[in-house]
Formats: structure tokens, C-alpha cells, sequence
């Protein structure tokens, strides 16, 4: 696994969430996040969870918000929705890191 192999296959995943998109809401949707965390808090596991957040749900959360840019912006007040992920509990992730020790 070498890493041009490795981030092509991150692209088509990040590509196949990002069609799976289009076939909700596309016309409410205003921005996509690629949101990294660890898997189980392991940084050997990195995680990119890919959403987006629609401007239906800045209706909602605006209520409890301090401002409308804050129910826009503040990833606390996003649907928290998962369309795909990169990384995390991945064998092509896991070969490549074994590769570079």
C-alpha cells in the first residue's frame, strides 16, 4: 500500500458520500464538514466523519443559539449526520501505517 493508492482510496470515499448528498436534500444543504476525531480516542486511528448541515436545521437550532451565525457556524448545533467516513478501523489505513514504521 503506498500512499497515492491509499489517498485515492480516501478520495472515492469521500466522493461517494458526498453523491450520496445529492440524493437527499441538496437544495437545503449549504455546507459539508469533514469532521476528524480518533477512533476509540486512539490517535492511531484517525477518523474523518463526513456531513453537512442544512438551512432547515439553522431554523431549528436558532432558537437555542446566541445568534443566527452561531446556529449556522457552531458545529454544536449541526444535525451531526454521517454520509461517510475516511480512516478510523481501516485495513488500507492500517497497512500504510505499518509500512512506515
Amino acid at each position: 500500500m503506498n500512499r497515492e493508492t491509499l489517498f485515492e482510496s480516501f478520495y472515492t470515499k469521500a466522493e461517494k458520500a458526498i453523491k450520496k448528498m445529492g440524493k437527499q436534500n441538496i437544495k437545503d444543504i449549504y455546507a459539508i464538514s469533514f469532521w476528524k476525531d480518533n477512533l476509540e480516542d486512539d490517535p492511531r486511528c484517525p477518523v474523518i466523519t463526513i456531513g453537512y448541515n442544512t438551512l432547515t436545521q439553522v431554523e431549528v437550532a436558532k432558537r437555542n443559539a446566541s445568534s443566527l451565525m452561531e446556529a449556522k457556524w457552531n458545529y454544536a448545533f449541526w444535525l451531526q449526520n454521517e454520509v461517510g467516513t475516511i480512516g478510523g478501523n481501516d485495513k488500507n489505513l492500517r497497512l500504510y501505517f505499518t509500512i512506515l514504521r
